[in-house]
């Protein structure tokens, strides 16, 4: 795509927008997912619980987050005119901040400290992994094996179900931390095959191969939301792997691509970040109200 001026400020500035539109759009959904208890129940011609505002509120919150989370092609295309698209993608952790403040605010879901820090770490991890792609030498994507690439996808396509049925036949308390590396991972591999695009019929498929990555990550995430998945949980861990898996997709698949001391850095900050969103939060509010009705 041709730039009809290079100005990377802008084309960051779009990437700042598009995020935070995303992060509160994911909130919105999480927030507005009742609407298919109301269909549910009016199906089976039950009655549904509630003033009556409260019943259009949600579907409204819902189709709302929909709207603003199918908008990020737009951004893109926007961002797209005055700078590559590894300045506006850099920019994806920072949308963090707004689904926190969202959440506690909105949401009225509980924010420990804990997930504060974990949140702090996986924003300067994104931030140094995205300002690093920005200083690397170009490389040519054309180099990629497309079908090494799909065999790829194939593998983390089973990890990725093996991991979404252990939470919910096992473990539901991880299920938002589930739902979101998977989601995550096949949103990060969207703009990774869109980089394979070529005038050959490989390259063509790849590119429509990327619309159904974002559609299943689209997906996956609604899912999660319908399982009760918290959204300050779900969404830190969809951005990790949206972030990580096309790094170690290039390490894999891109010849000539080298792991940099600041990948590293990167890397483990938006990882730590996990295991401090999840491994060390208290057990408090949904998770343990899971437990006491179990």
């Amino acid at each position: 795509m041709a730039y009809i001026a290079y100005i990377p400020a802008v084309a960051i500035l779009f990437g700042i927008i598009n995020t935070v539109l995303i992060h509160i759009a994911k909130s919105m959904e999480r927030q507005g997912i009742e609407i298919f208890d109301q269909l549910r129940a009016a199906m089976k011609k039950e009655r549904i619980e509630g003033p009556t505002k409260e019943k259009l509120k949600k579907p409204t919150i819902y189709i709302v987050g929909l709207v603003l989370n199918n908008l990020s092609s737009l951004w893109a295309l926007l961002a797209g005119l005055f700078g590559p698209p590894s300045m506006y993608t850099s920019m994806f952790g920072i949308g963090l901040i707004a689904l926190l403040i969202y959440s506690r605010k909105v949401l009225k879901e509980e924010t420990h400290r804990i997930e504060i820090c974990g949140a702090i770490s996986i924003i300067a991890g994104t931030l140094i992994i995205g300002l690093e792609s920005i200083n690397r030498p170009f490389m040519n994507m054309a180099s990629v094996s497309i079908l090494n690439a799909f065999l790829a996808v194939f593998i983390f396509f089973i990890a990725g179900a093996v991991v979404i049925v252990f939470s919910l036949k096992w473990h539901k308390s991880i299920i938002g931390f589930a739902f979101g590396l998977v989601a995550g991972g096949c949103g990060g591999l969207d703009p990774f095959f869109k980089g394979l695009l070529s005038a050959e019929a490989q390259g063509l498929v790849a590119l429509a191969f990327s619309f159904v990555l974002g559609t299943i990550a689209f997906l996956i995430t609604q899912w999660g939301f319908a399982r009760k998945a918290r959204a300050n949980v779900l969404v830190p861990a969809y951005n990790s792997t949206y972030v990580v898996l096309p790094v170690i997709f290039q390490v894999l698949l891109l010849p000539g691509f080298e792991l940099y001391p600041t990948t590293v850095a990167g890397l483990a900050l938006v990882i730590a970040g996990i295991v401090l969103m999840k491994a060390f939060k208290p057990d408090t509010g949904h998770g343990a109200h899971e437990k006491k009705e179990e």
